[in-house]
């Protein structure tokens, strides 16, 4: 899954430690960033029940940091 978003840094930067602790051992996580604003989440998993946690929370992650950061742009 790629994502294009403006603040690919900050949101990089935001999900970096959660990588330590995957809700399951049953799956692995990789994330990388590109210069152009685009950002890869690799989820590998050994079954589909496994597959869906990690995505739904990564996804909720990364839904959550960006409504943090359009709050946050009315203040700077």
């Amino acid at each position: 899954m790629a994502l294009t978003v403006p603040d690919a840094d900050v949101l990089y930067r935001a999900l970096l430690p959660e990588l330590s602790s995957l809700p399951t051992k049953r799956a692995r996580v990789r994330l990388e960033k590109s210069e152009d604003s685009r950002m890869l989440l690799e989820v590998e998993a050994e079954d589909l029940v496994a597959l869906r946690a990690v995505v739904n929370t990564y996804l909720r992650w990364i839904s959550s940091a960006r409504r943090c950061l359009e709050v946050l742009e009315h203040f700077y």
